[in-house]
């Protein structure tokens, strides 16, 4: 009860959204990206701190380089942590579980694509299960 006090408290949706993405534990593997920097944007795209610009540099410009399905979904992600709804880590590739994970947090943030994804990712591996 006490964190879904703390969560109403929160007034704007960049607070909600920063509390959701550490909140869900995904970090990503390709560049460190301090707690600060998540969800650093305001509502119209703009930077909140400056001093973080590099990382929406360095990110940017890898979205969307496929050297493999597993690098372009973590580029993916670092873009949903950095707070652009939009990015889509959800590539059917690496761990289940990480993809699952990331796909919770997408339907969190408000994405209702997340949730059609989530229920064929649930359908395809029930479908592994019996035959």
């Amino acid at each position: 009860k006490a964190e879904k006090a703390y969560y109403k408290s929160l007034k704007t949706k960049r607070e909600r959204y920063k509390y959701l993405a550490i909140r869900s534990g995904l970090r990503s593997v390709v560049i460190d990206i301090p707690y600060d920097a998540y969800a650093n944007v305001d509502e119209k795209g703009r930077l909140v701190n400056e001093d973080y610009a590099y990382i929406y540099d360095e990110v940017s410009s890898h979205r969307g380089t496929l050297k493999s399905y597993s690098f372009f979904n973590e580029w993916e992600l670092s873009a949903l942590l950095l707070g652009n709804i939009k990015a889509s880590p959800t590539a059917a590739v690496g761990f289940k579980a990480r993809q699952q994970q990331a796909l919770f947090l997408q339907a969190q943030l408000g994405d209702k694509n997340a949730f059609k994804s989530l229920g064929l990712a649930v359908l395809c591996s029930n479908s592994f299960l019996t035959g």
